[in-house]
């Protein structure tokens, strides 16, 4: 491909195509200045072999300006989950994670699993990327605290307690038959569970167990004795790395048979709570720094980010590298 004209280019952010002989987009690109970016490519060595290639098939190129590089950036990523060109570093995974959802607006909270966290004032606990595991912790969960499971228009609709009452498992807030400051107890506790305070929970419960014991309160000591089982079996696959707490994703690179591979770790609440690996065959670590900011602008635009994200170095601004040509 020929270099194009420099007043051709625009000196805004925005997104940049690169199309093929058959008008097929096979590479796109976001830049802070689009001029700068597009001219660093025709530069007249130290291009990787990936982009030398990449060239070698372009007949043209286009432009989509944006006001600022944060929607540049979601653009890139837009445009690159929707035409999936030949010569990006593509995130295959469009899995979406499970999170755990309780409203505290609502007298009697219950717990939600859902696909994505709103701006809606309830608290989200997550990420967790088997939907199953985090099906089995949602049931634990239940059958060590009671809290109700149907819907806000089921509750609202019945005239008879239900089933899981009768199982010890929900207080029945909607025939009345449990206050909202008895009811939210059991939430207070479920939110330490999953905010990673199990300690000071589990010193709780034991107090409670031994003071209900003394009292000759068997059932109650047999019901806590449970709830520290649960608590202690939901724990115990988390490994405290923060000590200090906190929310974190740390990725690492691996160069893995003949491709590179990306670990991605989530902390939550200074824990690890779980984890996700990826791996594109026929990368080297040439290509890192592009799949380390290719993976961060499509992985995060569907995934909300913790205050800290650890990398492990900060991939090279290449506009700054380069400096204005042409």
């Amino acid at each position: 491909m020929q270099k194009p004209e420099s007043s051709s280019i625009p000196l805004t952010p925005g997104v940049y195509l690169y199309k093929d002989a058959k008008g097929r987009i096979i590479y796109v690109g976001k830049a802070r200045v689009l001029r700068r970016r597009v001219l660093s490519y025709f530069r007249p060595e130290g291009l990787p072999a990936k982009t030398r290639a990449m060239l070698s098939h372009a007949e043209s190129i286009e432009y989509l300006t944006t006001t600022t590089e944060k929607e540049a950036l979601l653009l890139e990523a837009s445009c690159i989950k929707k035409h999936r060109p030949h010569y990006n570093i593509v995130l295959r995974d469009d899995k979406q994670y499970v999170l755990f959802r309780i409203n505290p607006k609502h007298p009697f909270p219950r717990l939600e699993i859902v696909r994505q966290a709103r701006r809606d004032g309830a608290r989200y606990f997550g990420p967790f990327t088997s939907a199953l595991a985090a099906r089995e912790t949602w049931k634990l969960i239940h059958r060590a605290f009671a809290l109700r499971r149907c819907t806000d228009k089921a509750m609202k609709n019945r005239v008879r307690p239900c089933l899981y009452h009768f199982m010890g498992q929900c207080p029945a807030p909607c025939m009345g038959m449990v206050t909202s400051q008895e009811y939210n107890e059991n939430v207070r506790k479920v939110t330490d569970l999953l905010q990673g305070r199990s300690v000071e929970l589990l010193g709780g419960l034991r107090a409670a167990m031994e003071q209900a014991a003394e009292e000759l309160e068997f059932e109650r000591a047999a019901s806590l004795r449970d709830q520290i089982r649960a608590v202690e079996s939901t724990v115990e696959r988390q490994a405290a790395v923060l000590p200090g707490g906190g929310d974190m994703d740390v990725v690492g690179l691996f160069s893995a048979g003949k491709g590179l591979a990306l670990g991605l770790i989530f902390v939550r609440n200074g824990a690890v709570t779980d984890g996700r690996a990826f791996y594109w065959s026929g990368l080297t670590f040439e290509d890192a720094p592009e799949l380390l900011w290719s993976f961060m602008g499509q992985y995060y635009s569907q995934a909300t980010p913790p205050p800290r994200i650890l990398l492990p170095w900060i991939p090279a601004d290449q506009e700054e590298e380069q400096g204005e040509e042409g």
